[in-house]
């Protein structure tokens, strides 16, 4: 029983360690980010669920985008440590467009569930994503 419990923690050090390594330093919007991106795995499945239309393609499609987010984090902090001296600021960028998209995600999902989500939680979020994607779109206008 012991080694399961040592395998337990050697996985948790691991992850923290890789979350640690690949997202800069450890802050509570990335933690944030994972557990919004979990949240939106378990309301798709509900939601799939619901209207009896569970697949594995739609799923691995999820996870694959996920996985796209993460990368896009650690690009951004690549590019942190390039140009900005190590300041989180393309980081925290990324970071922020992906937790406003996830956030987008679950409500989706919550609607398809037929929880009522506040208007002002719904506006805020797509507030969040729309001004993140304009400043983007002004970083590439001006670095072109």
């Amino acid at each position: 029983m012991s080694h399961i419990t040592n395998f337990y923690v050697w996985m948790v050090g691991l992850v923290g360690s890789l979350t640690e390594f690949v997202s800069g330093h450890y802050d509570n919007a990335v933690f944030i980010l994972v557990a919004m991106m979990l949240l939106d795995v378990v309301t798709g499945l509900l939601k799939g669920a619901k209207n009896k239309r569970l697949k594995s393609a739609i799923m691995h499609m999820g996870i694959i985008k996920k996985a796209g987010m993460l990368l896009a984090i650690v690009f951004a902090s690549l590019l942190d440590i390039l140009v900005n001296d190590g300041m989180p600021v393309f980081r925290t960028l990324m970071t922020w467009l992906a937790i406003g998209n996830e956030g987008l995600s679950i409500i989706e999902n919550f609607t398809a569930l037929g929880v009522k989500i506040p208007t002002q939680i719904k506006d805020r979020l797509a507030q969040i994503v729309s001004e993140k994607q304009e400043l983007q779109n002004e970083k590439d206008k001006a670095e072109s």
